[in-house]
């Protein structure tokens, strides 16, 4: 059987089968219904390059083409009171000594598909002096 599920989460489910001599054998198990995230947006195209994000078992580097794609293709698994590094690597921006960038991490932390203020965990200006 096919079952679609309207709201992303784990649900746990029951089957009980039967074969043509009548007897029966029964599973059960969970399965995650995953939320598909909108594809990001940005201001400036490629004049800021996040090249590599390392935290848990993700160690993504996307190349300049796709450097804004972390929405869908990329996840991990936290423990609830455990605490984990993270490491962002950034090439400056292209607007030399003015140049400001911003970097930003949520975690979708209630499984419901949207990145609320309350699930914003980094929030870090990266100005040209930085690098």
């Amino acid at each position: 059987p096919e079952i679609t599920y309207d709201e992303p989460g784990i649900y746990s489910y029951s089957l009980t089968v039967t074969n043509a001599e009548g007897e029966t054998g029964s599973y059960t198990g969970s399965v995650s219904a995953i939320v598909a995230y909108c594809r990001t947006t940005f201001e400036y195209g490629t004049f800021f390059n996040i090249n590599n994000v390392k935290v848990g078992t993700i160690d993504h580097a996307p190349g300049l083409d796709n450097y804004n794609n972390y929405y869908n293709s990329v996840n991990t698994e936290f423990r609830s009171g455990e605490t984990y590094e993270i490491t962002i690597n950034a090439d400056p921006g292209k607007g030399g000594q003015f140049d400001e960038n911003r970097v930003r991490v949520w975690a979708d932390w209630n499984f419901d598909g949207q990145f609320s203020e309350d699930e914003l965990i980094i929030s870090k200006n990266v100005a040209f002096t930085d690098y």
